[in-house]
């Protein structure tokens, strides 16, 4: 049977029981020893640089601009805008 006409009950029915078992109960990678790179210091000045006033000819922050201004304060030595909106959206 040529390979493009399979659908996803004839490939699933190739793969026993105990396989899929051992797919699912593979080893997760923890994340857990590694330290914070920012504390609840750090989350407050951002959270504080967020709910100030936007920039000249803004209308709000934006994520980009804040890691700018957070590294540009010397309140972290390097972070990204997707870490800025991870800490703000928690």
């Amino acid at each position: 049977m040529p390979a493009e006409s399979s659908t996803w009950g004839e490939l699933c029915c190739h793969v026993t029981n105990p396989q899929r078992g051992q797919a699912l109960e593979r080893k997760r990678v923890a994340f857990d020893s590694r330290p914070f790179k920012f504390d609840g210091v750090f989350e407050a000045k951002l959270m504080a640089m967020a709910c100030g006033e936007p920039s000249e000819g803004r209308a709000r922050q934006a994520v980009r601009l804040l890691a700018a201004k957070a590294v540009e304060l010397d309140i972290a030595d390097w972070i990204s805008p997707t870490s800025v909106h991870l800490i703000l959206k928690n």
